[in-house]
């Protein structure tokens, strides 16, 4: 993001009414991979005055209030001084949340141009052949675990993105653990209910014994064992008739 770019956004906060989607455009376009990584559920930027955007650091100060300043003394009128540039940046919006958005953002973008601009340093991706291969894999793990940690706890951040189909396609292509060199409790606690990692660990173990199996094969046993399994313990799924039709049974509300 470039700070023109975040500038016409405080501009546009100024503008526009608190929105889920402003939030959204907030989160993606004003803030770096770093700070992204550290938030789970995507914060309230246009209606919480705690979901700051403003340059992190002991040298920023701010403050908000009614001023009476302009054309309209409702207006709430917020300023984040950035004591390193001895600059100070305004918002002035209906709401004092969206006046601290706007002020923040201007004084970000500030931030951003004041910065020093340094070259990209080596990745771990840079590595050869077989450090290379492995390398990779860590770093895939690590993020789908991240983003899998991300889902569960209830945030729609990486739908929104775009993100989640990516996630998918690197999970996909993750190299298999050795399931075979887990103990039962390492075995149960990486497994859990996913019948794609239960019919992996199956056929590790059953190579290692000399008998190769479809591993699609195994994937439709365990997933349809878990879900039935799940359907036994809540009485739910379908009811089986004598014929060997079955039909669900579910509460109307």
């Amino acid at each position: 993001m470039k700070a023109e770019a975040l500038t016409a956004l405080a501009d546009r906060v100024e503008r526009e009414e608190p929105s889920f989607e402003l939030d959204s455009t907030i989160y993606e376009d004003a803030l770096p991979v770093e700070e992204k990584r550290r938030i789970v559920d995507l914060p309230a930027y246009t209606t919480s005055l705690d979901a700051h955007v403003r340059p992190e650091g002991d040298d920023v100060f701010w403050r908000s209030g009614h001023d009476a300043e302009g054309p309209d003394p409702s207006l709430f009128k917020a300023e984040v001084l950035l004591s390193n540039l001895g600059r100070s940046f305004k918002g002035i919006a209906r709401t004092e949340a969206m006046a601290r958005r706007a002020a923040e953002l201007r004084a970000r973008a500030a931030d951003m141009q004041a910065r020093p601009k340094t070259a990209s340093a080596p990745t771990e991706f840079c590595n050869e052949g077989h450090d290379q291969m492995n390398t990779t894999a860590k770093t895939l793990e690590e993020l789908v675990a991240r983003a899998h940690a991300i889902r569960d706890a209830g945030s729609d951040v990486l739908d929104l993105a775009g993100f989640w189909p990516l996630i998918e396609v690197a999970a996909a292509n993750l190299p298999a653990p050795d399931y075979t060199a887990m103990s039962g409790p390492e075995l149960l606690h990486t497994c859990r209910d996913d019948g794609h990692k239960w019919a992996t660990a199956f056929c590790q173990h059953a190579k290692k014994q000399g008998h190769n199996i479809d591993h699609g094969w195994m994937v439709g046993w365990f997933a349809n064992a878990i879900e039935h399994s799940h359907d036994v313990r809540t009485g739910g799924g379908p009811v089986v008739l004598p014929d060997g039709s079955a039909f669900f049974v579910a509460e109307v509300k």
